[in-house]
């Protein structure tokens, strides 16, 4: 699979669902190998479930990035009463 530039695999969750334990492991297994982040979910249930904790994840995760970059990156100029104003 060829991944978009600066993407590493690493970057990307799979989410395996299957009823099957065995054929979960399987695949797992095989993509843990290949270097991909891999979870499992036993049914259609617990898949939406899982599903919502990684985007929660993620957007803990890009909210973080948000603020690093915004910090460390633009510049930034500090008001009178302590707010902090980055300029896009």
């Amino acid at each position: 699979m060829r991944l978009r530039d600066n993407v590493e695999k690493e970057d990307y969750k799979i989410l395996v669902v299957d009823d099957e334990a065995l054929i979960r492991g399987v695949i797992k297994e095989y993509l843990t190998l290949e270097g991909y982040t891999v979870d499992e979910a036993i049914d259609g249930t617990d898949a939406v479930e899982k599903y919502k904790e990684i985007k929660q994840q993620q957007a803990i995760k890009e909210q973080e990035k948000l603020e690093l970059y915004a910090k460390n990156r633009l510049p930034q100029r500090k008001f009178p009463c302590g707010s902090l104003l980055c300029f896009l």
